[in-house]
């Protein structure tokens, strides 16, 4: 089944490109997804967490999707990962500072969508 977006090799080129000459277009980036910020939230407010944790406190995410979401934050130095010397092994993960720098950023787009109305038919 087609979706109507013709996928094609431009689609790759256009995002790395914009994440170099955009910084507005790199932030959003990083950022969207579903899970991205839920995530960064929950470390704000619960501490640093393995990633079981993470599982129990989104438990609507598939592991599948909390561990893409992670990789990416981790991959973009908004999270930290650290192996803890447990056994078994496993992982903590943390906000790094850039994600702490970015938590104002997102209190200010929580207050502007309590701010604005979802457009309705009757709007």
């Amino acid at each position: 089944m087609n979706s109507g977006r013709k996928i094609n090799s431009t689609d790759n080129i256009n995002r790395k490109e914009l994440l170099v000459t955009c910084p507005f277009m790199r932030a959003l980036i990083m950022i969207e997804g579903r899970w991205k910020l839920v995530i960064i939230c929950r470390l704000r407010d619960e501490g640093n967490q393995s990633f079981s944790g993470l599982q129990k406190l989104i438990p609507n995410a598939s592991k599948r999707m909390i561990a893409k979401a992670l990789n990416e934050l981790v991959a973009d130095n908004i999270v930290l990962k650290q192996k803890t010397n447990t056994y078994p092994l496993s992982s903590e993960y943390s906000l790094s500072e850039h994600g702490i720098n970015l938590l104002p950023i997102i209190e200010q787009l929580k207050d502007w969508g309590q701010q604005v109305k979802p457009q309705t038919e009757e709007n």
